[in-house]
């Protein structure tokens, strides 16, 4: 029987990296939704300006690839957990995700409270979806010892 597939950080990275893309182009038309990096309308001038001058489609596309990067960080440290992988990797990408979605917002962004938060609760579904998919790419570790059934 052939050793199992290893994941590889790039294919993982990119697909996180298109998974974050597709939320961000979803989550966009509406303020309440909008990561916290987009919400252009509420920066400072000099942010807006800038990031303006590169486009919104640029300002997601980079911080998708980074974002991307450190899902599949993430996962390829989780590789070895055995028991609910995907649902610790969710976590991880939600706690990522407030951190620095509320530094974004505490430092960069001066939206309203049911923006803010909005954006900040986007992030559940956008984790979870990532860490499952990601998860689904990696194979199956060894069952932990001491686990039912091992």
């Amino acid at each position: 029987m052939p050793p199992p597939r290893q994941a590889r950080l790039s294919r993982l990275a990119l697909v996180a990296a298109l998974l974050h893309l597709g939320f961000d182009s979803i989550t966009r038309p509406f303020p309440a939704t909008t990561p916290p990096y987009l919400l252009l309308r509420y920066m400072a001038d000099v942010f807006r300006e800038m990031l303006g001058m590169l486009g919104v489609g640029a300002v997601s596309a980079v911080t998708s690839a980074v974002n991307g990067l450190v899902s599949a960080i993430f996962a390829l440290a989780l590789a070895e957990v055995a028991r609910a992988r995907w649902a610790k990797l969710a976590a991880l990408l939600l706690a990522v995700w407030l951190l620095t979605g509320g530094a974004i917002l505490a430092i960069y962004v001066a939206a309203p409270w049911g923006i803010a938060l909005g954006s900040l609760a986007a992030g559940l579904p956008r984790a979870a979806v990532i860490a499952f998919f990601l998860d689904r790419m990696m194979p199956r570790p060894a069952p932990e010892p001491g686990a039912a059934g091992g």
